[in-house]
C-alpha cells in the first residue's frame, strides 16, 4: 500500500482547479498571488488534491481578508508604474523572493547546517519590486533579493515560510504591488493568529 507523500512542489494550474473545485472562476492575477503566497515545501503529506485544496483555501481566505482593499492599505492604481519605499510590505513568503547569481559579483546560495539553523530571522531583508521579475510577468507578485543572502540561504534551507522584507519599488506596476501588500496583510494575519494561539490569556 502506497502511502501518500508531501507535496514538494505546487503547479498554477493546480492551483486553478482548486479554486475551481472551490466554486471560483478566478484570474490569472489571483492564481499568481495564491501560487506565490503558498509554499509548497510546508504543506503536509496526504492526499494530493485534498491537501493542495484545503492550503488554497486556506491562502484564499487569507488574501481575501487582508487584501489591498481593507483597512488603512493603500491601493496602487492598476497600470500605474510606482518607485520607492513600499512601506505596507513587511513580510513576504520565501517563495516570493528571487535570487540572482551573478559572474561578476557571486551571491552567497548555501550556507552551513550550523548556520542555517542558528540564523537570526527578526531583521528584514531588502528586496527589490522591479516592474519583471524572471517569469518577464509585471503582475506576478514576486522581488528580487539585494541584501540578506545569508538569511534568505538559511531560510530556504530550513524550509522557512516566509521573511521580513524591506521593499522598494523601481517602475513596479500598481497589480503588482497590490498582490505584495496581500501577501504580507495574509502573513500578519497569520502572526497574530499564532500570537493568540500562544498567550490565551484573557484580556482585562
Amino acid at each position: 500500500m502506497n502511502n501518500p507523500s508531501a507535496v514538494t512542489s505546487l503547479s498554477r494550474e493546480e492551483i486553478l482547479a482548486s479554486l475551481v473545485s472551490l466554486g471560483e472562476d478566478p484570474t490569472a492575477a489571483r492564481v499568481k498571488a495564491l501560487h506565490a503566497g503558498i509554499d509548497a515545501a510546508t504543506l503536509p503529506a496526504g492526499e494530493r488534491v485534498d491537501v493542495v485544496r484545503a492550503a488554497v483555501d486556506a491562502a484564499r481566505f487569507e488574501l481575501d481578508t487582508a487584501g489591498p482593499n481593507s483597512g488603512d492599505v493603500p491601493l496602487y492604481q492598476p497600470g500605474m508604474k510606482y518607485s520607492g519605499k513600499i512601506a505596507d510590505v513587511k513580510y513576504l513568503p520565501v517563495s516570493a523572493i528571487e535570487r540572482q547569481e551573478m559572474d561578476f559579483r557571486p551571491e552567497v546560495m548555501v550556507v552551513s547546517d550550523e548556520v542555517a539553523n542558528s540564523m537570526d530571522f527578526s531583521e528584514p531583508v531588502e528586496v527589490t519590486a522591479f516592474r519583471f521579475g524572471k517569469d518577464n510577468d509585471d503582475t506576478l507578485p514576486v522581488v528580487t533579493l539585494r541584501d540578506g543572502h545569508h538569511r534568505t540561504a538559511a531560510a530556504i534551507q530550513t524550509k522557512r515560510a516566509y521573511l521580513p522584507v524591506d521593499v522598494k519599488a523601481i517602475n513596479a506596476k500598481g497589480e503588482k504591488l497590490n498582490a505584495l501588500i496581500a501577501l504580507s496583510r495574509a502573513i500578519e494575519v497569520r502572526l497574530i493568529g499564532e500570537h493568540r494561539r500562544d498567550d490565551p490569556s484573557p484580556e482585562m
